[in-house]
């Protein structure tokens, strides 16, 4: 009796084991094809983008605003003449086509978000205005940002990204 609760509790354990160490799902070729686009070496692990509000008509124009979280514990670095671009999926053709921003720029200076034991500091807001493609449906605007980490003060060879889907109403 004692050996087959034995055996039965190690089969737990394996089996625990086994489930725990099991690969996650695949990628989609929709989500593949986007990180093609948009190749970082972290996304959306140590960078977080929150959609906050909306401002305007949404015809003739929109303005979205976002926020831009560092979760790290490291600090990363945004180039002020690099902002957030804008992708949209087209299902019939199976590709993410980049939408113009209007507004795109996060700032005059570089970002540099502190890591995520500093709050406020490491958050910073993010305009975006979309060109209105296709204002007589609703439609769905991935919004991306890319930065690079920060080691002693300098840039390091990694960069990371964040991206949030934000859909548009007629």
């Amino acid at each position: 009796m004692l050996r087959k609760l034995f055996f039965g509790l190690l089969l737990i354990i394996l089996l625990g084991a086994l489930a725990a160490c099991k690969s996650s799902e695949p990628l989609s070729e929709k989500e593949e094809s986007f990180l093609a686009l948009v190749p970082v070496d972290s996304m959306n692990d140590k960078l977080q983008l929150t959609h906050l509000d909306f401002v305007g008509d949404g015809k003739t124009w929109l303005v979205i605003e976002l926020m831009m979280e560092n979760i790290s514990d490291e600090e990363i670095v945004f180039p002020y003449d690099k902002g957030a671009r804008l992708f949209t999926y087209n299902e019939s053709e199976s590709t993410w086509l980049e939408i113009d921003d209007s507004f795109n720029l996060l700032s005059r200076d570089d970002i540099i978000l502190t890591t995520k034991e500093n709050p406020l500091s490491n958050i910073a807001i993010v305009t975006v205005a979309p060109d209105l493609l296709n204002n007589d449906k609703p439609f769905t605007v991935r919004i991306v940002v890319v930065g690079t980490v920060l080691r002693d003060g300098e840039p390091a060879d990694e960069t990371v990204g964040a991206f949030v889907d934000v859909t548009l109403q007629p």
